[in-house]
């Protein structure tokens, strides 16, 4: 007897197993309606939008530097100065980027983060969007200038995805250099092993990790992303989209970087400790076109609740759905044009500029080292700097040109 009783309550679990229950958030569901008045869509939500730039890195100091990094460069200084208050002031001073003859700066790639936030307008808390289809798209006129080349990170209201960094619910998280395709799969050739027992292979889709996500460049004109809601989550509020996008085109100019003049705090004005290293910068190149708008689409399947039944608990509701696109274009500029080339600087006189010859102008790739350059002219009166002769224009920098000159922004 026991026996049977026992197989009865394992025949019953194996039924329980086999037909799971679904949990249900609603009582009847009333269909579909699709809803194109604007002043409609307007009712249930708004769409804004605007660029929140990756933070740009601060003038660099002895401070950002390991304890490794800042016992070589004290060695290293140590060695050059003659004092204490010399040390002290060589210590204080900003980091400078070390350049070598012929190198490249700049790039046509570069970053933008965008924040698009979906306000639900209606105040019944049981109405909420079940699914939304999110289309930022470069217009027709600049797609032959600028592309997206991937979508590197997403952070929404609950979840955050950083292509850079790939964690797992089921390990401590590792972190690798993807390859993106285009259909938003991510890619790698290497394993990346973890601090616990389990290993990635060679090859894994990213969007096995993003439950009610997927994003895609699937042009490189078109960044698409679906979001689906959980059970009886609201997926309104902020989603931060971080790009790389890149310019079809570019242009380069020559910078110019001198170093030596200074030893520690002395001043130098033998031409021979002098060096000077030319190298190139690249800026991307839009034409005449001086800022890129997006084009935004937002299409939403809407849960909403029919009247009478709006209480806190939603096993009793009757509710309808509501299907419908939202479209504005040239919602917000992606960026101004103007903000992303690299700044290069240069000296004059408010007329004529600067130059080592009659075809070679002086350009820097920061204020700081045009102002440096500035200041050791004036100190020292020189009209020669590196061996090269300086001109003002076409004709020879006098003593009494070096007072007119200042610092200025390239054109």
């Amino acid at each position: 007897m026991k026996k049977l009783v026992i197989s009865l309550f394992a025949a019953a679990a194996l039924v329980a197993c086999s037909t799971p229950k679904v949990t249900r958030y609603y009582k009847s569901e009333k269909g579909t309606r699709t809803i194109t008045s604007q002043k409609t869509i307007d009712s249930l939500f708004a769409i804004h939008a605007f660029v929140l730039d990756p933070s740009v890195g601060a003038t660099q100091t002895i401070t950002n530097l390991s304890d490794k990094g800042q016992g070589a460069l004290i060695e290293a200084l140590n060695s050059k100065t003659k004092s204490s208050e010399e040390l002290i002031s060589a210590l204080a001073s900003p980091l400078e980027e070390a350049v070598s003859p012929g190198e490249t700066k700049g790039s046509i790639t570069w970053k933008k983060r965008v924040v698009i936030n979906i306000a639900k307008m209606d105040k019944e808390p049981a109405n909420r969007f079940q699914q939304l289809w999110l289309t930022l798209e470069i217009p027709e006129s600049l797609k032959s200038k600028v592309s997206f080349v991937s979508w590197d990170k997403i952070v929404t209201e609950t979840q955050t995805y950083d292509l850079g960094k790939i964690t797992s619910s089921s390990t401590a998280g590792f972190s690798f250099s993807p390859e993106v395709t285009m259909a938003g799969y991510v890619k790698g050739s290497l394993p990346g092993v973890v601090s616990g027992s389990s290993t990635y292979g060679a090859e894994k889709s990213f969007m096995a990790k993003m439950p009610g996500l997927t994003a895609a460049v699937v042009t490189p004109s078109k960044f698409v992303m679906s979001r689906e809601a959980l059970p009886n989550e609201n997926i309104s509020g902020n989603i931060v989209i971080e790009f790389t996008l890149k310019s079809a085109l570019g242009n380069e100019g020559q910078i110019y970087d001198f170093s030596g003049f200074y030893n520690g705090t002395t001043l130098v004005t033998d031409q021979s400790k002098i060096e000077l290293v030319r190298s190139l910068m690249i800026k991307p190149d839009f034409g005449t076109s001086t800022v890129v708008p997006v084009d935004v689409t937002c299409e939403f399947h809407y849960r909403t609740v029919g009247k009478g039944k709006r209480t806190g608990p939603e096993y009793d509701d009757h509710i309808t759905y509501f299907d419908g696109k939202y479209t504005d274009v040239n919602k917000f500029n992606l960026f101004n044009t103007t903000e992303i080339k690299p700044s290069m600087w240069q000296i004059f006189d408010g007329t004529n500029y600067l130059n080592i010859s009659n075809t070679e102008t002086i350009q820097f790739s920061s204020y700081n080292k045009a102002l440096k350059f500035l200041e050791w002219i004036k100190l020292t009166k020189n009209l020669e700097v590196a061996n090269f002769k300086l001109l003002l224009g076409f004709r020879n920098l006098t003593v009494d040109d070096i007072q007119k000159l200042r610092v200025t922004l390239s054109e």
